[in-house]
């Protein structure tokens, strides 16, 4: 109920009740087919915004999606009419985590229109994080805001509420295209956000190929093959005066704990410099403990996608540590 202060002749303002109709979602909701969507989306491990950044509970897509028109939406006060609408919030979420059909979604922005003919209710969202309520309101053809502390979400919410919106359906802007496009690519009309992801992979390979010049020296390629990973150890000289090697900290020497195929590194000393082998397809064992990480230099080793691990040359001559593959050669870093 809503209050209104009326003033009649010269007598003191007083209070008169006027009715507020009952918003749908206090009256029904399809909770059936939302939660059984919600689940669907949960159980999605990839193509939704939950896969993006991990956030705290985030809310499942199609129950924004629900929940939103249901509390927009006046209930019609007349049953016909009221599973008319209950049956478009079925369809809005009907297909699970994927994106509702088209024409649903324009039903619903017609029914919301008709619902707000002057002007369309903002959607503000202050603790937005993956930016779940603002895709859905956009989605519904509500304006949104949103804001949140954390940078990452409000990143990926701005991105999907603020950068991707105005350029759907829109042609790539960038000259040249990417290597994955073909010629009869080149010239075709682009829809969604197919030409946005044009210019994303054209501009990210002129990206890598920046960094592959200003890092090559740290980098090098591998002429037997295509590393698959880098392992970076700072070193420490030791304490011990009689001593003194110069020894690599890291805080683990396992390289795989597969059942069966356990694989570690084995450090050794040999004529004052620490070499490492590569121990491989154990079904059991562990490797040596290591030492804690502190500062110092970073020797660079490569492995390689045969499982053979090489030690990289020193541009600078610094990294004071060497490294023994599991075919027995020997190479200082």
């Amino acid at each position: 109920m809503g209050t209104v202060l009326e003033r009649c002749n010269r007598d003191e303002p007083r209070v008169t009740v006027a009715a507020r109709k009952k918003k749908l979602i206090e009256v029904a909701l399809p909770l059936d087919e939302i939660n059984a969507a919600c689940k669907a989306d949960k159980d999605r491990k990839t193509g939704t915004l939950r896969n993006i950044h991990k956030w705290f509970a985030p809310m499942p897509l199609p129950a924004w999606r629900a929940l939103l028109f249901a509390a927009l939406v006046d209930d019609p006060e007349d049953e016909i009419q009221r599973v008319q609408l209950l049956d478009l919030i079925k369809r809005l979420v009907a297909n699970g985590a994927d994106l509702p059909d088209a024409k649903d979604l324009s039903e619903a922005q017609t029914v919301l229109r008709r619902q707000y003919p002057k002007v369309l209710p903002t959607v503000f969202d202050p603790f937005c994080g993956g930016g779940s309520t603002l895709v859905e309101a956009l989605r519904l053809g509500l304006p949104a805001y949103g804001s949140d502390l954390n940078p990452v979400p409000a990143l990926i919410s701005r991105t999907l509420a603020g950068v991707l919106p105005p350029v759907i359906d829109g042609q790539p802007v960038s000259k040249r295209r990417s290597s994955r496009e073909t010629l009869l690519d080149i010239d075709r009309a682009y829809s969604g956000l197919d030409g946005f992801a044009v210019d994303v992979i054209r501009y990210a390979e002129e990206l890598k190929e920046e960094l592959l010049a200003a890092l090559s020296d740290w980098y090098p390629p591998e002429p037997d093959g295509h590393p698959v990973a880098w392992l970076w150890v700072r070193t420490a000289k030791c304490q011990n005066p009689v001593c003194g090697i110069d020894t690599p900290l890291a805080t683990s020497w396992w390289l795989s704990k597969k059942a069966g195929e356990y694989a570690w590194l084995d450090p050794q000393v040999i004529d004052r410099l620490v070499r490492f082998e590569v121990v491989s397809r154990q079904r059991a064992g562990s490797p040596l403990p290591p030492p804690e990480a502190g500062a110092g230099q970073l020797p660079m080793l490569m492995l390689r996608r045969n499982g053979h691990l090489r030690a990289l040359e020193d541009p600078g001559g610094a990294w004071g540590a060497g490294l023994e593959d599991d075919r027995g050669s020997s190479q200082s870093c």
